[in-house]
């Protein structure tokens, strides 16, 4: 009669004896195979010795074949990023799976026992570690390892990875960053140990998303795996992340967007009856302390400055300007007109007939003061001439001297008059054209504050729809 043991048909009660038999006398060299025909765990567990003798050596019986390791990771959280070491703290699981010829038996000969936890220290490990591993090992130990009949052997190892990693921080706080872990073996090339994947490169991914229950300041875009060498087997992973903006965009662009807009609208005041440099000043020390508050929000590091760093500067450099523009109307205002030089010949050109169009400023029509000229001379040269007349007159009627000596100094008078207002016009003609290159000036900065704003924030939406859409 035959019977079926171990999968296997047509084996003869017989021959079963015979083969325990051999099995018993051969003891653990039986290829492939542990002897623990006694069915107790007692005697299994002094079969199962010997794997242990072996564990300084490769789990091969031929030498010249790779032992291929089967690894894949989760991404449990991403602890840290210190972008001014360029480091990325992760913690993570490795799982390790390897075929162990020496540990093989048959379950229905050793009392159902499918699997066996044995530990970690007594059975050969293939020596895998992470390449850009920068810092001491402070990874907890898992003392035990799962054998399974079949002589695949499962390594279960929670690690906690501080690796280096060329971080870029241009687009702070919409970066993305792409870390590498390179697992390989320590020692060993790809003729004794050849890595493989354990599971496809999305299963561990869908694993990485649903076992990252934290929300902390990164979230996981994408795992890629490759191949990375030849020579020395090497599985690289690279871990794609990107920051949760929410937090900078709060405590840094919303504040200094209401900064800057506040100075824009200051431009509206008038700077002759309103102390604008006060105001403006006032700004420009609110936007000192802000930036020393913050200072500590933004990243520092030696690679490369973040363009939000950028826009910091070139705010300031704005507020800077604006005051100096500002002081310098205010000056041309408040001073006298007598003290007034002549505008050179340069700052004509360049304001009154370049930036004057570029900023489309057109002068108003005002009161000239040629008419009035034309008027006192006209007036003058008729009192002269009705002065000629009447002292002709008096001559010829009365000769009386003293009237002619008042009327010569009535004469005088009137052309002193005429130089004072001639003085005066001309004063007045080169402090509104001072007046003009202020206003010009304060249009070009205005439009400057407006382009440079307006620049920003199609620059700014790029980089958060390229954020968003990764």
């Amino acid at each position: 009669m035959q019977t079926i043991i171990g999968g296997r048909p047509g084996v003869t009660t017989g021959a079963i004896v015979l083969l325990a038999m051999i099995l018993l006398a051969q003891g653990s060299d039986a290829p492939g195979t542990i002897n623990c025909t006694g069915g107790k765990t007692e005697d299994f567990l002094e079969a199962f010795r010997p794997v242990f003798l072996r564990k300084a050596l490769r789990p091969v019986r031929d030498l010249r074949k790779p032992t291929i390791v089967n690894i894949s990771i989760t991404l449990y959280a991403i602890l840290g990023v210190n972008e001014k070491d360029q480091l990325l703290t992760s913690f993570l699981w490795l799982r390790m799976v390897w075929h162990n010829e020496f540990a093989e038996w048959d379950p229905l000969l050793c009392g159902g026992i499918d699997n066996i936890s044995v530990p970690a220290e007594e059975m050969w490990i293939p020596d895998i570690f992470v390449h850009q591993f920068v810092d001491e090992d402070k990874s907890p130990h898992l003392p035990y390892l799962l054998v399974d009949h079949t002589g695949q052997v499962r390594y279960l190892k929670p690690l906690r990875v501080v690796s280096s990693c060329n971080l870029s921080i241009f687009r702070f706080p919409f970066d993305i960053q792409n870390c590498s872990l390179t697992f390989g073996s320590f020692l060993d090339s790809v003729q004794h140990i050849k890595l493989g994947l354990l599971m496809p490169t999305d299963i561990i991914e869908k694993f990485a998303r649903n076992a990252r229950t934290s929300q902390g300041e990164w979230e996981l875009v994408k795992i890629e795996s490759l191949f990375a060498d030849e020579t020395m087997d090497l599985v690289t992973f690279n871990i794609i992340v990107k920051r949760r903006p929410t937090l900078y965009v709060v405590n840094l662009l919303i504040p200094s967007a209401f900064l800057m807009l506040i100075d824009v609208l200051s431009f509206n005041l008038p700077p002759h009856t309103v102390d604008r440099a006060s105001f403006k000043m006032t700004l420009l020390l609110g936007y000192t302390v802000f930036l020393l508050i913050l200072n500590d929000l933004l990243p520092a590091t030696a690679s490369g400055t973040p363009l939000i760093g950028i826009y910091f500067s070139l705010c300031l450099a704005l507020l800077v300007i604006g005051l100096l523009e500002t002081v310098f109307v205010m000056n041309i205002l408040h001073r006298g007109s007598s003290q007034c030089p002549g505008v050179p010949i340069w700052a004509r050109t360049l304001v009154l007939n370049y930036l004057a169009r570029l900023v489309c400023y057109k002068k108003v029509e005002q009161f000239e003061p040629e008419s009035l000229n034309n008027s006192l001379t006209s007036e003058s040269a008729f009192h002269g001439k009705n002065v000629s007349v009447q002292l002709t007159c008096v001559e010829m009627s009365q000769g009386d001297v003293q009237t002619h000596q008042f009327l010569r100094n009535i004469s005088s008078d009137l052309h002193s008059m005429r130089r004072l207002m001639e003085g005066y016009f001309e004063q007045q003609e080169i402090a509104e054209e001072w007046l003009r290159i202020g206003l010009i000036l304060d249009a070009v900065v205005y439009r400057m504050y407006l382009i440079f704003m307006m620049v920003y924030a199609v620059v700014l939406g790029a980089t958060w729809g390229t954020w968003y859409n990764v």
